[in-house]
């Protein structure tokens, strides 16, 4: 694999914190594709993925990597008070489209 392949990527990274009770505490839904790879990382709490055929319940952690044309549905764990969780999403720079 070429470093090219992995560096000219415009990757962007945040956290999520979901609590009990929080206005943010809501479920997300990226059904459609999305601009590239996501990956998470539970630091604390528990999260709940719904995977179309399963449920998975992850704690800290637990490391999850979505495809872009993955569904993607999560939210905080209902028997948890919190989940916090970072996030990366690896998108294709434009750059290598052109060149490939």
């Amino acid at each position: 694999m070429k470093d090219r392949e992995i560096f000219d990527h415009r990757n962007v990274a945040n956290n999520t914190h979901k609590k009990i009770n929080h206005w943010l505490d809501n479920s997300a839904c990226r059904p459609e594709l999305k601009a590239g790879w996501v990956l998470h990382i539970t630091r604390k709490g528990h999260g709940h993925y719904n995977c179309v055929r399963t449920d998975l319940e992850v704690e800290a952690g637990d490391i999850m990597l979505f495809s872009p044309d993955a569904y993607l549905e999560c939210r905080r764990a209902d028997n948890s008070e919190e989940w916090f969780y970072s996030w990366i999403l690896f998108q294709a720079n434009e750059l290598i489209d052109r060149i490939n």
